[in-house]
Parts: structure tokens; C-alpha cells; sequence
């Protein structure tokens, strides 16, 4: 138990903070006017920043979900469809040519923990980016169900065999190791924070379309 404290703590301030100061950096130099090979090569260290901060983000939230009785949330006023936008934009931003559609009401609003699910929407989508046709758009529809709430996300590209499929939630699942990046953590963190929040998730494949659905209540 004291070895873990000891890494969350290492993960959590030791090594976040000085990709913090990198991410920043990144940020004020892009803001300059660089050549267009410095420009590159500033966009490629703020890239591989972002995705050695998202894979400490998953080892943490492992060891919670693992040992310590699930992710935590916090509650507060949300408006979905703000936050599904942000997430789009993102990523976008970070897969440059690639397209991500998104279906919504004006507005779907309650109380959740934002980051949690802001991080639930990213994986997803960044998922379908990764393994989808960059041919065809990732579609996310936002539907607002009364006493619930859907996300909706779907891409183009093979179709995953059944026996995939079951384990497609687990720890370290990946689907693919020449596309995949991280620690395949990304679908099993997000049904984590979709069961923290009472809610589940669901994936189907069939026909060369793969749709993953995170239902989560008020």
C-alpha cells in the first residue's frame, strides 16, 4: 500500500508538473512567429506531452477503479453539449485532417463531474479516431433521455470479431498495436467513470460501423 501511495504521489505531482510547465511552453512558443519547421516540431513536443499526461491520467485512475473502490466523482451543473464541443475541438486539433461530426440538442444540462466525463468522451471519441476509416467522420450524438443521458459515438472501419468484442472494456485492451497509443486504458477508464456515475456502457459492430453508447443518469 505504501508503494502505491508513493507512485500516485510521483504520478500525480512529481511528473504532472513538469509536463504542465512543457504543455505551457509549447503553448506561449506556438503563439510566435516561428518557421514552419520550428512551428512542426513545437506542435509535435505539445502532441507527445498531451499523450504522456493522459497516460499518467489512466495509470492514476486505474489504481483508483482497482484499489480504491472506484473512480471518485464530484457533482456540480454541467451543460453537456459545451463540453462535448470543447472535447471535439480538441481533438480535432490534435488529428489533424480527420473530421468529428456531432449531433445535438441546444443544450442538456445536470449535474455531473465534468472532468470525469469530459475524460469518458475523449477516450471514446479519440478510440474511434485511432481504429476508424480516416476516410469517413466520427459521428457523436448527444441525446438528452429525461432521467438519463446518452453519448453516442461512431466510426467507420473493420468490423470487431465477437470474441473482441467481450474484452474490449478490459485493462491494457488494444485493439490494434500499430494504431494503438497509450496503455490501453482508454475504454476500460471510461466505463469506469460511466459506472461511477450509476451509469453503463455498451459497444456493437456489425457491418463494417462500430457505435459505443455511454448512458449516464441525473
Amino acid at each position: 500500500a505504501n508503494v502505491v501511495a508513493l507512485l500516485i504521489g510521483m504520478l500525480g505531482h512529481d511528473l504532472r508538473n513538469p509536463l504542465g510547465a512543457i504543455l505551457m511552453a509549447a503553448q506561449l512558443l506556438r503563439r510566435g512567429n516561428l518557421p514552419s519547421r520550428s512551428g512542426e516540431l513545437v506542435v509535435r513536443i505539445r502532441a507527445s506531452a498531451e499523450r504522456m499526461v493522459r497516460i499518467i491520467e489512466e495509470v492514476l485512475d486505474l489504481t483508483r477503479a482497482r484499489l480504491g473502490g472506484g473512480i471518485p466523482i464530484h457533482r456540480q451543473p454541467v451543460d453537456l453539449v459545451v463540453m462535448c464541443r470543447r472535447v471535439i475541438a480538441e481533438l480535432e486539433t490534435s488529428h489533424p485532417g480527420r473530421e468529428v461530426e456531432l449531433s445535438a440538442p441546444p443544450s442538456v444540462s445536470g449535474e455531473w463531474d465534468e472532468a470525469r466525463l469530459e475524460r469518458l468522451a475523449s477516450n471514446l471519441v479519440c478510440n474511434a479516431l485511432q481504429h476508424g476509416d480516416p476516410a469517413w467522420p466520427v459521428t457523436v450524438a448527444l441525446r438528452d433521455l429525461g432521467k438519463s443521458v446518452e453519448l453516442v459515438v461512431e466510426n467507420y472501419g473493420p468490423t470487431i470479431a465477437p470474441e473482441i468484442l467481450r474484452t474490449l472494456f478490459d485493462p491494457f485492451h488494444r485493439g490494434s498495436p500499430r494504431k494503438g497509443e497509450g496503455l490501453g486504458l482508454g475504454l476500460y477508464i471510461a466505463q469506469q467513470i460511466a459506472v461511477a456515475h450509476g451509469g453503463a456502457i455498451e459497444v456493437r459492430s456489425a457491418s463494417e460501423r462500430t457505435t459505443v453508447s455511454a448512458r449516464v443518469p441525473r
